[in-house]
């Protein structure tokens, strides 16, 4: 992982695998609310069966600093994921759905898929 860009509030990393392949991420801290945002991306087109894999460790990475500097367990903190689908509309009229980072893993723990109103965000059977 490569931390490509950094400001005063957040930074952008990289992780390359083979010529072809990158995922980007971008943190951003907002101290006055104590928020961290995480926005990763993948290549278009990513098959499921591609290596993804920086969003994961950001996440697993981003509980060990909370656990360990700041002394709280996760479930005291809130954590939470906008909807890919409602996302990839780009339309600035319409408030992302947003979803329970731990319902999210429990879903995936059981192979069911989420779902935005009636259109399915995530098949979880297939990855």
């Amino acid at each position: 992982i490569l931390c490509s860009k950094i400001w005063q509030n957040g930074l952008v990393l990289e992780q390359v695998h083979g010529i072809s392949s990158q995922q980007i991420a971008l943190l951003e801290y907002d101290a006055s609310t104590y928020t961290v945002q995480v926005w990763s991306q993948s290549p278009f087109g990513t098959r499921r069966s591609a290596r993804c894999d920086l969003f994961p460790q950001l996440i697993q990475s981003i509980n060990a600093l909370i656990n360990m500097f700041y002394n709280m367990e996760t479930d005291q903190v809130t954590i939470t994921m906008q909807c890919s689908h409602c996302l990839e509309k780009r339309d600035p009229t319409i408030k992302p759905k947003v979803f329970d980072y731990n319902m999210i893993v429990t879903s995936f723990l059981e192979g069911k898929d989420v779902y935005c109103g009636k259109n399915k965000v995530l098949s979880l059977i297939h990855i």
